[in-house]
């Protein structure tokens, strides 16, 4: 019982961390102005919190985890990250690229503007800070998930990779289409880890796919300028 108690708390720490980070100006501005674009004077507000707020979300996400690791009796959790093979490689990769693919088959249908994308981190930030964040998130996301799927597991699997994809996707609110996307992704990784016994297939599998969004949705918004350069040229 106080196993399943520390999995649901595990679990419930993502979105808490990560909603209780969120940009207080942007919160602040969606609540007075809904969804009226955020002038300039603002955005640099907006720029110095996210500078700093998801690097912090992130750390404290990784010394709950490492907690829980240790935490566990006799140290028997910790297989899923000592074992890495070639099964594990091959399926996280796989995951990983057949994500990208979906991701880019919702562009196509989506065909988001320019102004949609712009509060995009990615577009916002420099590929190195981008990268600097999200493959460092890859390997805590997945080491969470891990533990939280050991933890829960009393409850049945479909039932602890309902709740783990549940609470993925809070945490990657208020955007509903990115908290659905998330969810989703954690049914895949959590799929992923059981097939390879490894925390190190989803790890990878994250990881392209976050390196793979920041090419694509640069890559969409540079081709949805060259083709308004056209027009204007006609």
């Amino acid at each position: 019982m106080t196993r399943t108690c520390l999995g649901y708390a595990l679990t419930v720490a993502l979105p808490l961390i990560y909603l209780g980070t969120l940009n207080p100006v942007v919160f602040c501005w969606r609540l007075r102005y809904g969804t009226a674009t955020v002038p300039p004077h603002v955005q640099l507000r907006v720029d110095k919190f996210d500078a700093s707020l998801p690097f912090l979300a992130l750390a404290l996400l990784a010394v709950i985890v490492t907690w829980s690791i240790d935490g566990w009796p006799n140290g028997s959790i910790s297989y899923l990250f000592m074992s890495i093979n070639s099964a594990a490689v091959l399926v996280g990769a796989l995951a990983g690229c057949a994500w990208l693919a979906m991701y880019l088959a919702l562009l196509w249908l989506v065909r988001p503007s320019r102004e949609a994308l712009r509060a995009h981190l990615v577009v916002r930030w420099s590929p190195a800070r981008w990268l600097a964040l999200s493959l460092p998130a890859a390997f805590v996301e997945e080491a969470w998930r891990a533990v939280s799927l050991q933890y829960l597991a009393p409850q049945g699997w479909h039932v602890a990779v309902a709740i783990n994809a549940l609470a993925f996707g809070c945490g990657h609110l208020p955007q509903p289409a990115r908290a659905l996307s998330a969810a989703a992704f954690a049914v895949v990784a959590a799929n992923v880890l059981r097939t390879t016994g490894t925390v190190w297939g989803p790890i990878l599998a994250h990881g392209i796919v976050n390196a793979g969004v920041l090419m694509l949705i640069r890559y969409w918004r540079a081709s949805i300028a060259v083709d308004d350069s056209t027009i204007s040229r006609k």
